[in-house]
């Protein structure tokens, strides 16, 4: 399944378009894409602390569960690298950060947020590994209330179908109860409104 995800990705972005990919217990609160214009970089990432190797070296990874690519030349060379990986490396998100290390990137803050941005000195391929701020994923509970920043929810949990359906109703019940959120605010900019562009734009 992680095969045959990263291979349609691929595909998809050699036809020429932008590609989201987030896991079925990822809850969306506004239009992710906007992130790609906001840090001006090729890929997206929600932070991540596995494979631990890499992790121990840049102190973060790249959460291949939320994830956004460009369609730019400099986003293929992930792919060029992705195919050059060992059968062997099953997971999707070893190979994915595996491939970025082979890159030669180097990283730096973003301003003042928690957001790593990196440039590969091989490609100049531009990767943003966003802050908790804007995807959360392991401070969920903490972030969600009262926040106004939130891009992507993703909140980290065993995984079991039976958690992952219950966490992902244990936090739509939190979103909901959340005064502090414009849900009519909500319901124009974020998931239903982009959705409507997309199938706009294929229609066209």
């Amino acid at each position: 399944l992680w095969m045959a995800r990263t291979l349609l990705t691929h595909y998809i972005l050699f036809r020429g378009w932008n590609v989201m990919i987030i896991d079925a217990d990822a809850i969306v609160f506004r239009d992710p894409f906007l992130l790609l214009d906001e840090f001006d970089v090729d890929i997206i990432f929600g932070v991540g602390i596995y494979p631990h190797n890499i992790s121990h070296k840049w102190g973060f990874t790249g959460c291949a569960g939320t994830a956004i690519y460009k369609y730019t030349p400099n986003t293929n060379y992930l792919f060029d690298e992705l195919s050059r990986r060992p059968n062997n490396e099953k997971d999707d998100q070893i190979r994915l950060n595996n491939a970025l290390f082979a890159m030669d990137m180097t990283w730096v803050n973003h301003e003042d947020s928690n957001t790593h941005i990196g440039t590969s000195l091989r490609y100049q391929t531009r990767v943003a590994i966003v802050g908790e701020e804007l995807i959360c994923r392991y401070l969920c509970k903490k972030i969600i209330k009262g926040s106004n920043q939130l891009f992507i929810v993703h909140p980290y949990t065993m995984k079991k179908a039976e958690v992952k359906v219950a966490t992902t109703i244990s936090f739509s019940s939190m979103m909901l109860k959340d005064k502090s959120v414009d849900f009519q605010e909500f319901q124009e900019t974020s998931i239903s409104g982009w959705f409507k562009t997309v199938c706009l734009d294929l229609s066209m």
